[in-house]
């Protein structure tokens, strides 16, 4: 399913945990629908101004989101969220571009001990979105110090 130009379904489905433990990670109907406002609201407008976008991690399921230890509110799991990493431009200018361009929930510039990088974005298309602007560095133990803005 195309849930913009050039964003589908199945990169925000995908994951390598569900293939390995056979975990259906279908979302219904609504969840279809606020992925696709996701991308035509902001990842679509971001990738038609920097180029490719390539989506690490998306929509998990109920049974995913418990097998990767996600919190059980998380934005991945209501299909409101997705990570990404750009192609041509650094996670920090798409980062400061989403947050002067769009209307977002969350976007947080993700950095890890080992130096790679991605860009957490949210958005809630039926509630009031926060504009929330933050950058996590995340340590080798997968823990997380956030800081808000985006900071070096």
């Amino acid at each position: 399913m195309q849930l913009s130009t050039n964003f589908w379904l199945s990169e925000f489905t995908a994951s390598e945990t569900a293939e390995a433990q056979g975990i259906d990670n279908t979302p219904n109907y609504t969840e279809k629908l606020k992925l696709a406002l996701l991308c035509r609201d902001i990842l679509q407008p971001a990738r038609d101004n920097f180029g490719q976008l390539n989506v690490t991690s998306g929509f998990r399921g109920k049974a995913l989101n418990k097998a990767v230890g996600g919190a059980d509110d998380s934005q991945h799991r209501l299909a409101e969220a997705g990570d990404v990493i750009p192609e041509y431009v650094s996670c920090k200018e798409l980062t400061q571009w989403i947050r002067d361009n769009t209307d977002f929930d969350q976007v947080i510039w993700e950095k890890r001990s080992d130096g790679v990088e991605w860009v957490h974005v949210s958005y809630k298309p039926l509630r009031e979105n926060r504009g929330e602007v933050l950058t996590a560095i995340v340590d080798s133990g997968g823990n997380a110090r956030y800081f808000k803005g985006v900071v070096q």
